[in-house]
């Protein structure tokens, strides 16, 4: 996938897609109509690709936005089984217990980046996002995921995150787009938090595991 500003770039006509300015990118994953619950078909896949460079981006300046508290939740309790030190975590990132009681209470996006980095820092893995998004659970997620699994089809599920999508993390949108025989999984996020490339494949390997289920 090739990343240029201030504009829309394509890599083929069955390829993700990226738009990039100066306060968001957004992917284009293409998806299978069945995954979507358009049309029949014995096809039900979802392909995601991000382009390694993104995280040379820099970061986006703008008012500071929120995420669920049991966001940084799950990583603590994936990063405390993998045998890292949750309160060093919690110090790093600047999180109090307070901040963590509630898992539907809000917190800063900043608090939220401060944890993603330093548990790069202490990981250094390339599949960390991968394997850290496959752990969570659809109703890990709180009731956004309990939307998602009442939902009748793997459409409607992804229809129900494009719409509340927002309820878990204000910095992290997702749309469909239906484009020929395939629609497209939009996902538009902070140059900041692309910058750090592992929360994306995680909210993406996330998604894939919630299909799985």
């Amino acid at each position: 996938m090739e990343i240029q500003p201030w504009g829309e770039v394509g890599s083929g006509s069955n390829g993700p897609r990226l738009l990039l300015n100066n306060e968001s990118i957004t992917t284009h994953s293409p998806l299978d109509r069945t995954a979507v619950g358009l049309v029949d078909s014995a096809s039900n896949s979802l392909t995601t690709i991000l382009n390694p460079d993104s995280q040379q981006l820099p970061p986006a300046a703008g008012m500071d936005l929120t995420t669920l508290a049991r966001v940084p939740g799950i990583m603590l309790d994936r990063a405390a089984k993998a045998g890292l030190d949750r309160a060093a975590l919690e110090r790093a990132a600047g999180l109090a217990k307070s901040d963590l009681a509630d898992p539907d209470a809000r917190i800063p996006k900043t608090k939220l980046y401060a944890l993603w980095r330093e548990i790069i820092r202490c990981v250094d893995s390339p599949l960390l996002g991968l394997k850290l998004g496959e752990s969570v659970r659809v109703h890990d997620i709180g009731l956004v995921g309990y939307i998602m699994a009442s939902s009748d089809t793997l459409g409607n599920a992804l229809r129900s995150l494009s719409r509340y999508g927002r309820i878990i993390s204000e910095d992290l949108t997702f749309s469909l787009e239906p484009r020929d025989e395939l629609v497209d999984l939009e996902i538009t996020a902070s140059v900041d938090l692309v910058a750090l490339e592992h929360p994306i494949i995680s909210r993406l390997s996330s998604i894939l595991a919630s299909a799985r289920e």
